[in-house]
């Protein structure tokens, strides 16, 4: 059952950019052109974390990585509540009060 729900919630954190991207176009003025770098930015990224997260499930097992990644997943979703809203170019205040 948990493995059914976590594919669900990775399944929902990979589309839901797509569904947000007018709004953010809209927020912060941007092309489609620039929307376009921002979803491949983050393809990338999610990407990227593929090539460490096997190693990790081959080193740790399923049961613990997807623990980690359900944990880890819900703690940098409470985290963005903090960023507050970001500005284009400079530091938003959550990443400010650490400076």
């Amino acid at each position: 059952m948990l493995l059914v729900l976590l594919s669900v919630m990775t399944y929902l954190d990979r589309i839901l950019i797509s569904i947000a991207g007018p709004g953010i176009m809209r927020e912060f003025s941007l092309s489609a052109t620039q929307m376009g770098v921002c979803y491949m930015a983050y393809l990338a990224a999610y990407a990227l974390v593929m090539i460490p997260g096997g190693s990790l499930t081959d080193r740790l097992g399923p049961r613990v990585t997807l623990a980690m990644m359900a944990l880890g997943s819900a703690l940098f979703t409470g985290l963005t509540a903090l960023a507050g809203k970001p500005r284009l170019g400079s530091p938003s205040p959550a990443s400010s009060r650490h400076l």
